[in-house]
């Protein structure tokens, strides 16, 4: 494989490479039926891929209400990892220029490795994924800085965490194909473009603490003491009462597999269509596929005031029928792609809206599934449910570290707002 040490200098030159990327890849994705492919099939009643590694796309139904939804199954945890670089005055992050099927835009900047186990063990036979020696090997030149668990959708998925793992090399690599360095003074120009960095590289640099790394040698995973609080309310504790139980797709009243996918009986707004797909620049190069579709975008809102000239962030605390028995953090309002029927544009309209950005989810497992993230300024006088708590920003940072507790749509918010929870590092 081809190395040169390639850097990003400024956010034209990111787009650039994207691009670039993007146009070698001589991405081509078409529909077709399951009985035009074989590498998917029904499995125990779920849809699989051959290897048994991947995910399944299954039912399931919520044990206390009796809710049933159509969900990913994926028992193999994900692995996201970044490799960091301090030279002289700069933090340098080591990027993926990466082509998913259903990205909007085809690419989009991910982690330095965006990973399952059934990838980088290479079930489907395609090419080693780089830089993997750098979070499963001893290297001299690299040095563990952080590691969580975390959660991903919890109405998309049952029961599923993703490692975060981060290392420090003490020189800039070379870079492999598809591989950029950028500062973070670049990645801060990007972070508010359209469906540019994807989920789980804004999961990634949400979760970091950035001013303590770069004010310190040493990182440290600390955790705040969040039950001391007195706004704080977890109902004692983080635990919920839905267990939901994986069953047949035939099981499903508003779900029915047929040659053409997953169909939508009841009209819910999600669906599962099969797609092949082709592109150089992958582990493989042609491969089919289920991805999971959605009739409109999602919305999600972090409300956001100032008390006393500091910043507090309105935290959710729910239960997400894909998580059974716990309550997760969520933004103040969620809304996922498919439920947005009336097709809101915001959740609070007596706010200013400070950042916006549109992100579609995974291209992976999700087909132009697209959210609108926003953060909302509000006055001292909004009024929070039950379930809603307001933080501040050490607490927020403190939550944000903590192993499966934040959703995912809460991490990638935080992306939009490292210059207020990072501000040594990103500037105020």
């Amino acid at each position: 494989m081809k190395s040169t040490l390639r850097i990003a200098k400024s956010a034209a030159d990111l787009k650039f490479f994207l691009e670039e990327t993007i146009e070698k890849a001589s991405f081509q994705i078409s529909q077709v039926k399951l009985s035009q492919q074989q590498e998917w099939n029904l499995i125990h009643g779920v849809l699989g891929h051959r290897s048994g590694g991947f995910f399944y796309i299954t039912g399931l139904i919520d044990n206390i209400s009796g809710k049933e939804q159509l969900v990913l199954y994926q028992p193999q945890g994900a692995f996201n990892g970044l490799v960091v670089c301090r030279q002289e005055k700069n933090v340098y992050v080591l990027l993926q220029a990466r082509i998913e099927p259903g990205n909007s835009g085809i690419g989009q900047y991910g982690p330095t490795i965006q990973s399952t186990p059934a990838n980088y063990l290479r079930f489907h036979g395609g090419k080693e994924t780089p830089y993997f020696d750098f979070f499963f090997k001893y290297d001299p030149q690299v040095r563990p800085i952080a590691n969580s668990m975390q959660l991903d959708l919890g109405k998309r998925y049952f029961q599923k965490s993703k490692i975060l793992s981060y290392v420090e090399s003490s020189s800039l690599v070379e870079t492999a194909e598809n591989m950029i360095w950028v500062t973070l003074e670049v990645i801060d120009e990007v972070l508010h473009y359209n469906n540019f960095i994807n989920t789980d590289l804004r999961s990634m640099l949400g979760v970091f603490d950035w001013d303590i790394f770069v004010a310190q040698d040493s990182y440290t995973n600390s955790y705040f003491n969040i039950t001391s609080q007195n706004n704080l309310c977890f109902d004692n504790d983080l635990s919920g009462k839905n267990m939901g139980k994986l069953v047949p797709i035939s099981a499903l009243k508003n779900w029915e597999l047929r040659d053409e996918g997953i169909i939508d009986k009841a009209n819910s707004g999600v669906w599962v269509d099969i797609y092949k797909v082709s592109t150089a620049t992958r582990e493989v190069k042609t491969w089919e596929q289920p991805l999971l579709c959605t009739s409109n975008r999602g919305l999600l809102a972090l409300l956001m005031r100032q008390v006393n000239s500091k910043p507090e962030f309105l935290i959710s605390c729910q239960s997400e029928f894909g998580i059974s028995g716990e309550k997760v953090l969520l933004p103040s309002y969620v809304i996922y792609p498919g439920e947005n029927k009336q097709n809101h544009t915001t959740f609070y309209k007596g706010g200013q809206v400070l950042y916006e950005v549109i992100q579609s989810e995974e291209g992976g497992r999700f087909y132009l599934n697209e959210n609108i993230y926003q953060i909302i300024l509000v006055d001292t006088s909004f009024e929070c449910n039950d379930e809603q708590f307001w933080v501040s920003v050490d607490i927020f940072k403190g939550l944000l570290k903590t192993s499966n507790k934040v959703s995912i749509q809460l991490r990638c918010l935080a992306s939009l707002i490292l210059k207020i929870i990072n501000p040594h590092t990103f500037g105020a």
